[in-house]
C-alpha cells in the first residue's frame, strides 16, 4: 500500500511538472518565456478559432517566425523574437512609433521597466491590442508582445502585462 501511494503521488508529481514544462518556450537562443500560471499554449490554429469565437480581430504571424502563443483567460497573447542580433534603442522607436500614431486619439505609447526588463508598450484603443517590446538591460536582445482582447477586458490585458514582462527571461 505505501508504495501504491508514492507511486501515485510521484506519478502526479512527474505530471504537474510535464505540463509546466510545455507552457514554457524557448523564442530563440537568447531568449526564451516562463509561463505564469493560467497561461495556456496555443497553436497559431487554435488561436485563430478562439479568436473568432471571441470577436477578436488576431493578426496572424508568419509560421516561420519563432513564436509562442498563448490563452490566459478571456486574452490571446504571443511572443515572437528573431534570432537576429538586435541593438535595439527604445527611446528612438518609441518617437519614430509616436510620429506614425500622432494623428490618432487612440494610440498611446510609453517605455516601462520591469525587474530590469525595459518595454516600449504601445496601446492602440481601436484595435484592441496591446503590442509591446522588451529588451534586455543592454538592448541586445529583444522580444516582440501582443495582447489581443474583446474592448471590455483592456484593464485585464493592461493589468497582465507586467507578469508577462517579468517572465521573459534574456540569456544574454
Amino acid at each position: 500500500m505505501k508504495t501504491i501511494t508514492i507511486f501515485v503521488v510521484c506519478v502526479g508529481m512527474f505530471l504537474i511538472s510535464a505540463n509546466t514544462f510545455a507552457q514554457n518556450a524557448t523564442l530563440n537562443s537568447k531568449t526564451s518565456f516562463s509561463a505564469p500560471q493560467g497561461f495556456i499554449k496555443k497553436t497559431d490554429s487554435e488561436k485563430m478559432m478562439i479568436a473568432k469565437g471571441r470577436q477578436i480581430k488576431a493578426v496572424e504571424l508568419p509560421k516561420e517566425l519563432n513564436k509562442a502563443s498563448y490563452a490566459y483567460g478571456d486574452l490571446l497573447v504571443t511572443l515572437s523574437s528573431s534570432e537576429k542580433a538586435a541593438n535595439v534603442d527604445l527611446a528612438k522607436l518609441k518617437k519614430g512609433l509616436d510620429e506614425f500614431g500622432s494623428g490618432s486619439s487612440t494610440y498611446s505609447s510609453k517605455i516601462v521597466d520591469v525587474n530590469g526588463i525595459k518595454a516600449l508598450v504601445i496601446e492602440n484603443s481601436a484595435e484592441n491590442k496591446i503590442r509591446f517590446y522588451a529588451t534586455n538591460a543592454n538592448g541586445t536582445s529583444l522580444v516582440n508582445g501582443l495582447i489581443e482582447f474583446e474592448k471590455e477586458n483592456k484593464s485585464k490585458a493592461s493589468q497582465i502585462l507586467p507578469e508577462i514582462l517579468k517572465n521573459i527571461i534574456f540569456k544574454q
